[in-house]
This record gives structure tokens, sequence and C-alpha cells, in this order.
């Protein structure tokens, strides 16, 4: 038994709130979750995803404005996709061309159409359309009228040096077959092929390797159901020579980690207990969902992390250099406490 699809992508990206403008007001997912980086608890961990947090419909940030811009090369995961309705596209283009978002309508491999475009600190993304479902809670409170809302991821899709060592991870240990071929792109699917059980491999002999940094893809978690299958596949890694992490409490799941042959950093992760439970601490005008026991986390992070605030989605999305002056008095007073020493993303 292996992985049955795409549990959450995480990357890396510049200024908190412009993130959080961008996730919320544009897209209009919803931040289910802001909490912290456990392997560096001086920075945020921000959760998007649909109304209720459902695997496979989360896109996960560690925001990290001094790094450099990540490189393009091989091993590296270089597009993010979101399924979205077929018949948004439409609206999909208009939303983007009137918050000032570039795209491109291109036909991309395996003959899908999609919207092409980046966030503000250069991560690819793209919206292909599609009748296919999957399990999916839209969030009432979302800037999007549920009918258009993102689904959740499609597909992920890696540049590659050699397809053959890592095809034998996704074959022989997680379970994909491989359903499509393109050129130099490999599609391989597990379970029944739907959005977000899809990954897609361009092999690209000549080019260099890539590099992490902002607005560039940390790694992507494939969905088990539970430890005991987390462990089971942690075993099967380990006698193939990948050395993976052990058993790693996420707190909302169980992680286990370890790279592909080609440099991609895979996760095994659980589907439980999942992103609807876990202590809230109270933090400015956020909410913050820590670990039990992380009190001086917390203290910590309120002395250095910036502020960062949610979109006020009933008015809408508007950028920083459109900051009411009302709003920003506003937002001085509710965070009275802090050292007004960055500007604070108003929207109204």
């Amino acid at each position: 038994m292996g992985v049955y699809g795409i549990h959450h992508v995480t990357a890396l990206c510049g200024p908190a709130q412009e993130n959080v403008d961008f996730y919320v007001g544009v897209l209009g997912l919803r931040l289910v979750k802001r909490s912290v980086n456990q392997d560096d608890p001086t920075t945020y961990h921000l959760f998007y995803a649909d109304g209720v947090g459902t695997p496979g419909t989360s896109l996960t940030f560690f925001p990290q404005p001094s790094l450099s811009s990540a490189r393009s090369g091989t091993g590296r995961i270089m597009e993010v996709v979101f399924a979205v309705p077929s018949e948004s596209f439409a609206y999909w283009q208009q939303r983007l061309a009137r918050y000032g978002v570039a795209y491109s309508l291109v036909e991309t491999c395996f003959g899908e159409q999609a919207l092409s475009f980046q966030d503000p600190h250069g991560l690819q993304l793209a919206l292909i359309g599609t009748e296919k479902m999957r399990p999916f809670v839209p969030w009432d409170k979302s800037p999007v009228p549920p009918a258009h809302q993102l689904r959740g991821c499609y597909v992920v899709r890696l540049w590659e040096r050699a397809l053959e060592p890592t095809e034998q991870v996704l074959l022989g240990l997680l379970g994909f077959r491989q359903v499509a071929q393109e050129g130099a792109w490999y599609r391989y699917a597990v379970e029944e092929g739907a959005p977000g059980q899809l990954i897609d491999v361009q092999v690209l002999p000549g080019v260099s390797s890539g590099r992490d940094g902002r607005g560039g893809v940390h790694h992507v978690a494939w969905r088990v159901p539970d430890v005991e299958a987390a462990n089971r596949l942690r075993r099967l890694v380990a006698a193939a020579g990948l050395r993976p992490s052990g058993l790693v409490d996420r707190f909302w799941f169980t992680s286990v980690y370890f790279r592909e042959p080609g440099g991609v950093l895979f996760e095994l992760a659980t589907d439980g207990p999942g992103l609807a439970g876990m202590k809230i601490w109270r933090i400015w005008v956020c909410v913050w969902c820590c670990p039990l026991g992380w009190s001086r986390i917390v203290v910590t992070l309120k002395r250095r992390c910036h502020r960062c605030v949610c979109p006020s989605l009933q008015r809408g999305y508007r950028s920083a250099l459109e900051l009411s002056d009302n709003v920003a008095q506003s937002l001085a007073h509710l965070l009275s406490d802090a050292a007004q020493s960055r500007v604070v993303y108003g929207l109204h």
C-alpha cells in the first residue's frame, strides 16, 4: 500500500503580510492556521486550505523575507497547480486582471488548458479547469463565490535530470503508475487519478540543479491514512537506501521526510488528527495556533515576528499602496503593544 494523493505543498515566501493578502484576498483561500515553523519557531507557518482544511486542499508557507529568490532547475518542484471548475476560467481571468496579476492562458502538457501566473514572491502557480471533483468544503467568508473557489492541488510538477531513479520511487515505493507521456513529460497517478492524485515529471538532462529560496517549493507531502501506514512506508524507504527521518509529530498530522533520488523533498503525512483541532493563543489581532506547552515560544514570536493580519474580506482586497489612513490608525490601535516599525497592510 502506498500513498493516495497530495496532502499539502509547502513553499517559501517573502513578507508574511504580502502572502496573506494574496492568498486570502485574491485567491480566496482560508487561512486555516497561523502557527510557527517547528524547526525554526521564530518564523511563521501559514496554512491555507478550503473551509475546513480538507487534506489535499492545503498550501502552506514559511515566510523568509531575507532569503534570495529560488533558482529554477532540476531536483525541484517547479509549479503548483490548483483545480477549479471548468466553467470558472472566465471568472478567474477577470479576477486576476482586476488585481493586476499578470497571467497567460496556455495549453499545457497532456492537452490541459491552464491559467499560468506567479504569486507576489515568484512562486509559479496555475489553474486547471476540470469536471472531476474532489473532497472540498467551501469557505463561506471567502471573497470568491463557492462556485469558483479553488478545489485544492490538482498536480505538482517536478523537473528531473534523469527519470529512472525518481520513477523507481514513485512506482516501487509510493504506489504510483504511469498514465501518460508527452515528449519529456511523464504523468503518474494513484487511486483513480483524480485531481490531487497526480504528479508530473519533466526530464531535462542538460539543466543544472535548482536551489531553494523565496518563491520556491520546499516540499510536497503525500497522504497516508495513519501512523502505522507512515511507519510501514518509512521502513520501505529506508530499505531502498533513501535515509528517511523518524516519525515526526507535527500536531495536526504525523510526518516522515526523505529526498527522492533527484533531490526533491518528499513528506509522508497522515490525514489525522487534522487541522480542525489545536489550542488557540490569541495575540495581537491574529489567532495563533500553537502546540500545548509552547507559551514561551509564543512570547518570543510576539517580540520577533513581523505582525500579520487577515484581510477584511467583507470589503475585498486592496494592496499596501492603497493603505487607508483610517484602517492604519485602527490597526495601530489594535497593535498598541507592538512597535510600529513596519507598515501593517490595511485592506478595506
